[in-house]
């Protein structure tokens, strides 16, 4: 399985940067869009790796913040079969625009392919975030964990046992020491305390940038 940066925060030689995020999964033949960024700096990059919009199976939208889905479009012009994973509180009006009928409504927990599952966590504030089974375990993907990290760890720990890692943006969250039972910790985007987490997990922690590639 690999993992490439295709947009965030900081960047790699040659790549774009913006504030927002954007991944992509390589696992089983099958390509993972998680979030699109903010525009067509995702796409730009993801040419780089030598790779297109026809390359893409699935996309997967965490929240409706245009840091998240301001790519989107770029991804559908180009490729019309694209499978999109939408959660279920994008605004009606989200769903009306796209017109597309390849969208998959996620209401919780599911399997979208083998051993690739998505559900969502919070309650003021819903987020959809991602999980793959690795051969060490489960790795979560977040957006911004707008609903907090820990409430999205345990949603994940309530369908399984071996968590591996978290990659992502993790907002404001500051309980460092809860990240400890973590084998991968791969902070991105809107993390606050992301150079506190470098520090305090030297081992484990991974810096993050468009153009990063992780592999498993």
């Amino acid at each position: 399985m690999k993992i490439r940066i295709l947009l965030d925060n900081e960047n790699l030689k040659d790549f774009e940067r913006s504030w927002a995020f954007s991944c992509l999964i390589e696992k089983d033949n099958k390509m993972f869009l998680f979030d699109t960024g903010d525009g067509n700096k995702t796409l730009n990059n993801l040419r780089l790796f030598d790779l297109g919009p026809k390359d893409i199976d699935y996309i997967i939208l965490s929240h409706p913040h245009f840091d998240h889905t301001g790519g989107l479009h770029f991804f559908l012009e180009a490729n019309k079969d694209i499978k999109i994973c939408i959660p279920f509180f994008f605004p009606h009006s989200f769903f009306n625009e796209l017109n597309y009928s390849n969208v998959i409504e996620i209401f919780e927990f599911q399997e979208i392919e083998k051993r690739v599952y998505v559900d969502i966590a919070g309650l003021n504030y819903m987020e959809q975030f991602l999980m793959i089974e690795t051969k060490k375990g489960i790795l979560i993907i977040t957006g911004c964990a707008h609903p907090g990290l820990i409430p999205i760890i345990e949603k994940c720990k309530a369908n399984f046992e071996n968590i591996y890692g978290i990659i992502g943006g993790f907002h404001g969250f500051r309980d460092l020491d809860y990240l400890n039972s973590l084998s991968l910790i791969i902070p991105c985007h809107c993390t606050t305390y992301k150079d506190q987490i470098l520090t305090k997990y030297p081992q484990k922690a991974k810096k993050c940038a468009s153009g990063c590639i992780f592999e498993f």
